[in-house]
């Protein structure tokens, strides 16, 4: 993928694994989610833009993140 028309800016290919799996207990009223994002830890960009004097500008995206989301319903 490049970011500018001259095709000088690039990003190689990788490849993104997210997944999430929820428990939910028998009457409905909670819930367990546990979450993960980028699980393979891929260094990528989230941009990318020519800047002034050459100095190029980069903004990575997030590292291997993980989450536990609790639902309580009433």
């Amino acid at each position: 993928y490049f970011w500018d028309p001259h095709n000088r800016l690039e990003q190689d290919a990788f490849h993104l694994l997210s997944a999430s799996l929820t428990w939910t207990s028998m009457s409905e009223r909670f819930s367990v989610q546990l979450s993960g994002q980028n699980l393979a830890d891929e260094y990528h960009f989230v941009s990318g833009a020519e800047g002034a004097a050459g100095n190029d500008l980069y903004v990575p995206a997030g590292p291997r993140t993980y989450a536990v989301t609790l639902h309580y319903r009433m």
